[in-house]
């Protein structure tokens, strides 16, 4: 059974106030859920906020991104060494959630089965509150 899920977003320096949003509400509604957050392209100075506020996941010195979706096809390198059962991706843009790694797919691309899973854990905790 899955137990241990960590908040995944990702942000460059031009969508760096839609993270601050994202973070605010997180802060407000969720305060115990830390957000780790995917280095797209930020500035030192915003390297520094996120730092001090959530956990900064640095960009792989591999990945030579031409558009931010060769980011988001590189989330798998991000999140590798997260120390939990399944990420969950948050879009800071449009503030909607969707799993991306379980520790089933952690090696691979697909494991449905794990994902169900999930969805089916996740599902029953959320009518719980």
């Amino acid at each position: 059974m899955l137990h241990r899920l960590s908040l995944v977003t990702g942000v460059d320096a031009g969508m760096f106030s839609q993270l601050l949003l994202l973070g605010g509400s997180l802060r407000r509604y969720s305060p115990g859920l830390a957000l780790h957050v995917c280095d797209f392209g930020l500035t030192e100075a915003q390297r520094a906020y996120v730092r001090r506020r959530h956990v900064l996941l640095d960009k792989p010195p591999e990945i030579r991104a031409r558009h931010p979706w060769d980011y988001k096809a590189n989330l798998g390198r991000y999140v590798a060494a997260l120390p939990c059962d399944a990420s969950v991706w948050i879009d800071a843009e449009r503030g909607r959630g969707h799993v991306i790694l379980t520790n089933a797919t952690r090696d691979g691309w697909f494991a449905k089965d794990g994902l169900n899973e999930f969805r089916r854990m996740f599902g029953q905790r959320v009518w719980q509150l």
